[in-house]
């Protein structure tokens, strides 16, 4: 859970979230129509870590795992 002033930063920086525990939720439930589908998530989650995660030191493992995928 990130703390309120990241949450807000994070709302005001990702233009579409996307995290893994909606990925699971959703393939859960049937949404994703492709493979393609899927996979555009699961990149759009990534993306959106490396945007968010290079500007904060705390997060620098993630940043670093987000590129590294």
């Amino acid at each position: 859970m990130l703390a309120p002033s990241l949450a807000n930063h994070y709302q005001q920086l990702i233009e579409k979230p996307r995290d893994l525990t909606l990925i699971r939720l959703k393939l859960e439930q049937g949404l994703y129509y492709t493979t393609q589908d899927f996979a555009d998530d699961v990149m759009l989650c990534f993306a959106n870590a490396k945007l968010f995660c290079k500007e904060i030191p705390e997060f620098k493992g993630v940043y670093d795992a987000a590129v590294a995928i």
